[in-house]
């Protein structure tokens, strides 16, 4: 494993647009520096890593796994994954905020970035991709900057997880560091472990790992118990361990609900109508209120 990892372009453009703090993102980049140099060293392959890492809810773990990636480019990954979602619009929103902050189609020249959602495997397009990405990356005549690095985004759903497998299984990876990031909160886990068998989305993500002879596995979460208590051998028990700080600007339940919170209004129990009762003619006072100040947040946030 690696102990540290270089900060570049990518990874300090992640931070300074994140609009942080100078010190928060001094954090941000630490932070991101322990969790990838935690990982396998891609000038030492082969080598397999997988990492856990734990963030509250809400407490920056978004913003942590784009500044990883962009860490990753920054220290020569060819290859990035980000399995997201279970549903095609959560996919669509990661892959477009990873768009957004990693600046894909901003700067000058050739971009660093080339990003694919959901990779087909009847369509030859991206099979060449891949086979060009490689070849690039072992191309010792080409500067850094004109080895852009393949970011692909994958719904963690059976069919979409064994395309992606298939093509990497047509590859010779040999050697090629990659980066995979699961958001770990959504089926992952093997749930037929008693059954002595396997749940779905747990094959495929151990097949996609198996694809992948040199690479670094995190899983991000807000709900670590299950990843903690797996067995030891399990191809997702993790090797490392990295809890996510929460920034100065964040603001999760533990401060919305500590005692005497500021922010918790009780509903008076006359603003509760009886069960079977009639709906009240006029809101009450607590709705109106709760209703001013959803509509006062989703203006300032336009």
């Amino acid at each position: 494993m690696s102990s540290s990892s270089l900060q570049g372009e990518q990874a300090l453009g992640v931070a300074k647009r994140s609009k942080l703090d100078a010190k928060a993102q001094a954090a941000l980049l630490q932070s991101a520096g322990e969790i990838l140099g935690s990982g396998m060293d891609p000038k030492k392959v082969p080598d397999k890593a997988a990492g856990l890492v734990v963030g509250y809810v809400q407490s920056g773990k978004t913003l942590s796994f784009t500044t990883v990636i962009g860490l990753a480019r920054d220290n020569g990954f060819p290859i990035v994954i980000l399995v997201a979602g279970n549903k095609d619009n959560l996919l669509t929103q990661s892959h477009q905020r990873l768009h957004n902050d990693l600046d894909v189609d901003g700067g000058e020249g050739l971009s660093a970035w080339i990003m694919e959602k959901n990779p087909k495997a009847q369509d030859g397009q991206y099979e060449q991709l891949l086979r060009q990405t490689i070849a690039n990356w072992r191309d010792t005549t080409r500067d850094p900057d004109e080895k852009p690095t393949l970011l692909l985004t994958v719904l963690k759903q059976n069919q979409r997880l064994s395309v992606l497998t298939t093509l990497l299984r047509k590859l010779d990876l040999k050697g090629v560091p990659a980066l995979v990031i699961d958001e770990a909160d959504q089926a992952s886990l093997n749930t037929k472990v008693n059954q002595n068998n396997e749940s779905t989305t747990y094959t495929r993500l151990r097949e996609l790992r198996d694809a992948l002879p040199c690479h670094t596995f995190l899983q991000y979460t807000a709900t670590p118990q299950a990843p903690l208590l797996i067995n030891i051998a399990d191809i997702l028990s993790p090797d490392f361990i990295h809890v996510l700080e929460p920034g100065t600007g964040c603001v999760g339940g533990e401060e919305f609900f500590k005692a005497d919170s500021p922010y918790v209004k009780t509903i008076p129990v006359a603003d509760i109508p009886p069960k079977n009762a009639p709906m009240p003619i006029e809101p009450p006072d607590s709705l109106l209120m709760a209703m001013r100040l959803r509509r006062t947040r989703s203006q300032h946030h336009r």
